[in-house]
């Protein structure tokens, strides 16, 4: 059994199933190379091992703001609201650069509270420091929008779907005072006769509905074309650039890193589907040409026999031979 590790022999398997090098293939480098993108896009879409469940966290930044000149250390202090000259955007300072040239600000709102964000060149007025914003620089912006003030989380491109985010700061310890759940599974631990674990599991349910009911989970909303993450809640009050939001992603399973990818059934026969198809497009024009010894060239046969197997292949996957089952879907 030949086994298939790289992209290049994925692309001389599928040849040689094809006949190559006793037949000429006349399908040119690069359409081999479009076509084997076009199998790994399909695979990627619809085949059950072509992802997998990500639990990615991000912290979220916060917008920099890069000075003309240095300013004096201490200049601008956590909590100090900022002012634009011109923009007449606010902010609130998170924290100042150790090389003193930027600092880091969060909750930026434009006039009369609407949206806003500072503008190169312009004067930042605060309670202690007034300093001028550097000028405008196409390749090294003085300011640099952050997540928190973009209302957005960046999505690395091989996320193709979010699923949701964990609750922000879930775990800090000041939430255990009031958590019914700590105090309870504290007692199961230490008093083994005060509380049984059917008991335990009613009220932990109950007490999950409570919260779904009345909390319930950040919606969320995501185009994998965009790579932005948009979560719908209020963002100053939420989180801070000292947070973290877990998210549940689903990623491509890159083949360059996990080149056993291209040894997979489906894509080989697949990728050798779609050669056929390309081949069988380039000799179409040539149809019922007879060459030197009479052969004739049947690209239109060629053609249809590609076409059959890609399209038998393709219901195969549908009808669930390597695609993963659908879920059940409640409401």
């Amino acid at each position: 059994m030949t086994v298939v590790g790289s992209r290049l022999e994925l692309k001389e398997f599928s040849l040689r199933k094809l006949g190559a090098p006793v037949i000429k293939i006349n399908v040119s480098d690069a359409q081999l190379e479009d076509r084997i993108d076009d199998a790994l896009q399909y695979f990627h879409e619809w085949h059950m091992e072509g992802t997998e469940k990500l639990y990615m966290k991000h912290q979220p930044t916060a917008t920099v703001l890069k000075f003309a000149a240095a300013i004096p250390a201490g200049s601008f202090i956590k909590g100090d609201t900022v002012t634009g000259g011109t923009s007449q955007a606010s902010s609130v300072v998170w924290d100042q650069a150790a090389d003193n040239l930027s600092i880091r600000v969060w909750q930026t709102v434009g006039p009369a509270g609407a949206d806003g964000m500072f503008v190169a060149g312009e004067s930042l007025v605060g309670p202690r420091y007034t300093a001028t914003i550097g000028p405008a620089n196409p390749l090294s912006p003085p300011v640099v929008p952050g997540d928190l003030d973009n209302k957005w989380v960046p999505i690395p491109d091989p996320v193709i779907s979010v699923v949701r985010i964990f609750p922000v700061n879930a775990t800090l310890s000041s939430n255990f005072l009031f958590d019914p759940i700590y105090y309870s599974a504290f007692d199961l631990i230490w008093n083994f006769n005060g509380l049984d674990l059917v008991s335990y599991d009613v009220m932990k349910t109950r007490i999950n509905f409570i919260n779904e009911m009345l909390v319930g989970q950040k919606p969320v909303r995501f185009n994998r074309y965009m790579n932005k993450l948009y979560i719908d809640f209020d963002w100053k009050r939420s989180v801070n650039p000292s947070s973290w939001i877990m998210i549940e992603c689903w990623r491509v399973v890159n083949p360059e890193t996990f080149p056993d990818v291209y040894n997979d059934f489906f894509l080989k026969e697949y990728v050798t589907a779609l050669f056929k198809i390309q081949w069988g497009n380039n000799l179409s024009k040539f149809q019922g040409i007879q060459m030197v010894g009479g052969v004739t060239l049947d690209g239109q046969r060629i053609l249809q026999e590609g076409t059959e197997a890609k399209k038998d292949l393709e219901e195969q996957m549908k009808a669930g031979r390597w695609s993963a089952p659908l879920g059940f879907i409640m409401g």
